[in-house]
């Protein structure tokens, strides 16, 4: 939860981190949970170290059942679902946002990259 990246990313859209691998609605655990503190929204984070596979569509799908339920719980408006992978797939992308639709969940797929920095040793 220290990786300054993703804790930049959710103060620029006023994300307020709740908790790492967070279990929402009975069996569910989430990678990172937060709120978005201006439309009281409940996000979760799916983090992928790599790209992600096809089974990446029915995972998100029980995220954003189990996601719109703790959010029904808390008396919140709604919920939001971040999937965050090292690579883009189209076809994969399409298919998580057909399942956002039937559910009713905000769903958004983004990109991390990583940087290496090169220092001489002392």
């Amino acid at each position: 939860m220290a990786n300054k990246d993703v804790l930049r990313y959710c103060k620029a859209n006023k994300l307020e981190i709740r908790g790492q691998e967070v279990r929402i609605a009975g069996d569910c655990r989430i990678d990172l949970l937060a709120v978005d503190t201006i439309t009281r929204d409940l996000v979760g984070f799916e983090l992928k170290a790599g790209s992600a596979d096809e089974r990446i569509v029915a995972q998100s799908a029980k995220y954003m059942k189990a996601l719109k339920a703790q959010a029904v719980k808390e008396g919140r408006p709604g919920a939001r679902l971040l999937i965050v992978t090292g690579q883009p797939d189209v076809v994969l992308a399409d298919l998580v946002q057909d399942a956002a639709k039937k559910h009713g969940v905000e769903t958004c797929w983004l990109l991390y990259k990583v940087t290496i920095d090169l220092v001489e040793a002392v």
